[in-house]
């Protein structure tokens, strides 16, 4: 710069500014003007890898508003330059980061975008990466508890990649793993035990038994059989697949502490309450550390915790747990996804357990609403919360009340069993 001062062709101001030689501003704009393309191309290349260098060290648990604008700003220039794989490869990998984070609602409106340009395209080569947009775009509304609008998604995804003939490939094992777990959470466990099994051959088949994503089909297989109470099929698939992930990724992955959680999860159910707790504990510390104190995952599993003092008598310590889980939920998932109305289920549950039966019947009648608008009415939930309602209302002395819940819940269980 000095150089350039001395030609007066810059001259530096008393505020440290610089004006610009009319000579030597309309030979930039002539030179720019000659070169703009290249130029231009440069400039937004330039400015990418300027945004885009903070997010790919980025983890869950530092996800901030700084991260957003420098995906908002890589992004922009990233659309100038790239070709539309190159672009769709780009969005769905540096937003992992933020869907682990649990921050949906700016996930959305990418995942969006690039669906709809590659729909656009129309071209046969770019189809493979619509299924991979669709499939991410599809995750996410599952996440959210938004399963009306990810179940034809994921569909679309599976005629997609059939159309293309890659029903063997390891991207039609995930979408088929996706389609599997949508039907668990929803109940529908026969549909579900089929779609896993056919996920865990394909994954078997293409990337070994020693994958992590193969690792991923097991623990969900596991969850399958957990949820209908198959405790003696469940523990040995969840073992086998944390022995993977500790092999591959190690123990300081928020995923494994997912799976540390499930198998907490079946020794509680089991009543092997001594060792659950400190499995529990242990996925609470890890995910504190990769996941932060907000995310819905930690937030199930101090629910989970809480369950589990709840059992053991200790209500002082579950007390606290499940209103700060309700609490986060409420901030983080919203007052109508289905594992906030699990949160009010349990804190009435608990308030039952003391005796405190006062207030309890709104717990309750909210859970309902939010189960029958998210899930159904044949959904267990909903039965269960039903006959939860019946014992309050029995041990209020409100008999009748009683017997019509009672009723109620197993109506809606011989409805869902004539389904099957």
């Amino acid at each position: 710069m000095d150089d350039v001062e001395h030609y007066s062709f810059i001259k530096k101001g008393v505020d440290n500014s610089y004006t610009m030689h009319d000579l030597m501003r309309e030979h930039l704009q002539d030179y720019c003007w000659k070169n703009e393309e290249e130029l231009n191309a440069k400039v937004h290349i330039t400015l990418f890898e300027y945004y885009n260098k903070p997010l790919q060290e980025l983890k869950p648990i530092n996800v901030s508003d700084k991260s957003k604008k420098d995906f908002n700003e890589a992004f922009y220039h990233v659309f100038i330059f790239a070709p539309i794989q190159l672009l769709g490869n780009w969005i769905s990998h540096s937003l992992e980061v933020f869907f682990e984070a649990a921050q949906w609602n700016f996930v959305e409106q990418y995942h969006i975008i690039l669906v709809g340009l590659l729909e656009n395209k129309k071209v046969e080569k770019l189809q493979t990466s619509l299924a991979g947009a669709k499939n991410n775009l599809a995750s996410l509304y599952h996440k959210q508890g938004r399963y009306d609008e990810a179940e034809p998604l994921y569909k679309s995804v599976l005629s997609i990649l059939e159309k293309a003939s890659n029903q063997t490939h390891h991207n039609y094992s995930t979408c088929l793993n996706n389609l599997a777990e949508l039907y668990r959470v929803q109940g529908e466990y026969n549909k579900a035990e089929r779609l896993y099994k056919q996920a865990i051959e394909i994954c078997e088949s293409t990337l070994g038994i020693n994958h992590p994503s193969y690792a991923i089909r097991l623990n969900n297989l596991a969850l399958l059989y957990h949820s209908q109470g198959q405790y003696e099929k469940a523990e040995p698939l969840y073992k086998g697949a944390m022995d993977i992930w500790r092999r591959t990724l190690g123990e300081n992955h928020h995923d494994y502490a997912t799976w540390l959680n499930n198998l907490a999860g079946l020794y509680y159910k089991q009543g092997r309450y001594d060792d659950a707790e400190p499995l529990f504990k242990q996925a609470i510390d890890i995910g504190k550390k990769t996941l932060g104190e907000h995310h819905p995952e930690y937030v199930m599993w101090l629910n989970n915790l809480a369950g589990l003092y709840e059992s053991k008598g200790r209500y002082d310590e579950a007390l606290p747990l499940y209103k700060k889980a309700i609490e986060i939920d409420r901030k983080t998932i919203g007052v109508g996804h289905p594992n906030y109305a699990i949160r009010l289920n349990n804190l009435a549950v608990l308030y039952y357990n003391q005796g405190r039966y006062d207030g309890i019947e709104p717990l309750y009648e909210q859970t309902l609403n939010i189960i029958k608008k998210s899930l159904g009415v044949l959904h267990p939930s909903y039965m269960r919360t039903l006959e939860n309602m019946a014992h309050l209302h029995y041990k209020m002395g409100n008999k009748e009340k009683a017997r019509e819940y009672a009723l109620r819940a197993q109506a809606l269980q011989q409805q869902r069993d004539a389904q099957k």
